[in-house]
C-alpha cells in the first residue's frame, strides 16, 4: 500500500510539473518578470527569517576540519573578513545586476527564479545540522560600518549549510558559461575567491563550501528543465 500510494504522489507530481513546464512557455515576458521578482523577493525573505531561526539556536560549536587546521586565522584572514566576504558581496550583487540587465535583460525572469530557487533550498538545508559556527570564526565586517548598518539584517553566524558566498557567484558563473565568458570568467573568479575566504576566516566547514558546488549545479539543471522556454541562451 505504501509503495502504491508513493508511485501514485509521484506520478502526481511528475504530471504537476510537465504542466508547469508547458504553461511557463506560453508566459509573456511581463508576467515572468513579475514572477521572478516575487519569487526572488519571497526566498530572500524566507531565507532571512530561517537565518535568524537558526542564528538565534544555541548550537554547539563546529569542530575545525583539516581544511581549517590548514587555513590558519591570520592578518589575511582579518583582511577578508573586514572587507572581502562584506563589501565584496555588495559588490557581486552589483555585478549580477548589470550582468543581467546588459548581458541579456530577456534572461532576467530565468536569472530570478534560478537564485530564488537556490536561496529557498538554502533556508531548507541550513536546518538540517545542530553544529553551530567554528568556535575561533571571524565575524564578516566587525569593525567596519558595514559591520553596524548591515549587523540585523544581513549578518549571520549559523546559518552554514551551504555556503551562500560560494553558492551564488557559482550559480552566476553556470547562467553565464555558454552566453558570455567575460562575465563567466568573472563570476568563477569570484567563485573561488570567496570559497577560499568563508573558510580562511573560519566561517565554514569544508562540507559547506563543498555543497556550495554542488547546489547550483543541480539548481541549474532543474531551472533549464522547468523554465527552459524562459532562457534566451543558445546552445
Amino acid at each position: 500500500m505504501f509503495f502504491k500510494n508513493l508511485k501514485e504522489s509521484l506520478k502526481l507530481i511528475k504530471i504537476s510539473l510537465v504542466y508547469l513546464k508547458d504553461k511557463s512557455a506560453d508566459a509573456p515576458y511581463h508576467c515572468r518578470l513579475l514572477v521572478g521578482t516575487f519569487m526572488i523577493v519571497f526566498a530572500l525573505i524566507v531565507n532571512g527569517i530561517v537565518s535568524r531561526y537558526v542564528d538565534a539556536k544555541n548550537y554547539k560549536p563546529a569542530e575545525n576540519d583539516w581544511v581549517l587546521d590548514l587555513l590558519q586565522i591570520d592578518a589575511v584572514s582579518h583582511f577578508f573578513a573586514a572587507w572581502i566576504l562584506s563589501f565584496g558581496f555588495v559588490v557581486l550583487i552589483g555585478l549580477i545586476f548589470i550582468a543581467a540587465i546588459y548581458s541579456d535583460y530577456k534572461r532576467v525572469p530565468f536569472i530570478q527564479i534560478s537564485i530564488s530557487l537556490l536561496y529557498l533550498i538554502r533556508s531548507f538545508t541550513m536546518t538540517l545540522t545542530r553544529w553551530g559556527v567554528p568556535a575561533d570564526h571571524l565575524t564578516l565586517g566587525e569593525g567596519t560600518m558595514f559591520y553596524d548598518v548591515f549587523k540585523d539584517y544581513l549578518i549571520f553566524k549559523n546559518d552554514l549549510f551551504f555556503s551562500a558566498h560560494t553558492a551564488l557567484p557559482f550559480l552566476m558563473a553556470l547562467l553565464f558559461y555558454k552566453r558570455n565568458k567575460k562575465w563567466w570568467c568573472i563570476f568563477s573568479f569570484i567563485t573561488v575567491l570567496f570559497a577560499f575566504g568563508v573558510l580562511k576566516i573560519h566561517g565554514h566547514l569544508a562540507i559547506d563550501v563543498a555543497m556550495a558546488f554542488a547546489a547550483p549545479y543541480l539548481i541549474f539543471n532543474v531551472t533549464k528543465n522547468l523554465f527552459g522556454a524562459w532562457d534566451t541562451e543558445k546552445d
